[in-house]
């Protein structure tokens, strides 16, 4: 597939965002509300959905980058994906940080190999909305508004938490963050990854 920017947010789960994906809409057909935030006025969400898809299988591949099979189910998403719409995903830098999906995609702009979709942390999103093209999931209605773009630019599909690992065995009990500050932790605490690009490097730090 050619590719121009805008390409799409944060893939959700549900599979009709990564198949919305599937081309970024051009200014001339943005007026007429295709692949943007649903279907036209007058038009049904099922007619939508139909033409979506067989536009998408024209198209015949899907580019997905930074989707790692073992991390929020995505290995049988993609099978699911493929086994259903007989659409080929080719999904490259599975373990790649957010920061580098959006490099990535401005260094690839134009080519066939370019990134369709993003699944990327909510921080570089709204740092990068401007490279997103508008689209609206068929649950939009029922996410909080905190949680998705208001345009339709980029939507939270998941989420976590933060927590804290120890060995009982070499420190003490953690109760709490302060208690890292101890000196019964010093030297002994590390963080998960680079918190420049990774998100959950960040919020640790």
């Amino acid at each position: 597939m050619k590719h121009k920017m805008p390409v799409y947010g944060l893939l959700a789960a549900a599979v009709t965002l990564s198949l919305a994906a599937c081309g970024a809409p051009d200014d001339k057909n943005d007026a007429e509300g295709s692949g943007n935030t649903g279907a036209t006025e007058g038009q049904s969400s099922e007619d939508y959905m139909n033409k979506l898809v067989a536009d998408a299988q024209k198209e015949g591949e899907l580019n997905v980058i930074a989707l790692p099979p073992t991390w929020a189910n995505y290995g049988n998403i993609i099978k699911a994906f493929e086994d259903k719409y007989d659409i080929k995903i080719n999904s490259k830098l599975p373990d790649t940080d957010s920061q580098t999906e959006i490099d990535t995609a401005k260094r690839l702009q134009g080519q066939d190999s370019a990134p369709d979709v993003f699944d990327v942390s909510q921080a570089v999103a709204l740092a990068n909305t401007d490279m997103f093209a508008p689209y609206q999931v068929q649950t939009w209605d029922d996410i909080p508004a905190d949680n998705k773009d208001p345009d339709g630019k980029w939507v939270n599909d998941y989420g976590g938490y933060m927590s804290i690992g120890y060995d009982s065995k070499a420190v003490p009990e953690v109760t709490g963050l302060d208690d890292l500050l101890g000196s019964d932790y010093k030297g002994k605490v590390a963080l998960n990854g680079d918190p420049l690009p990774l998100g959950q490097a960040s919020t640790a730090s």
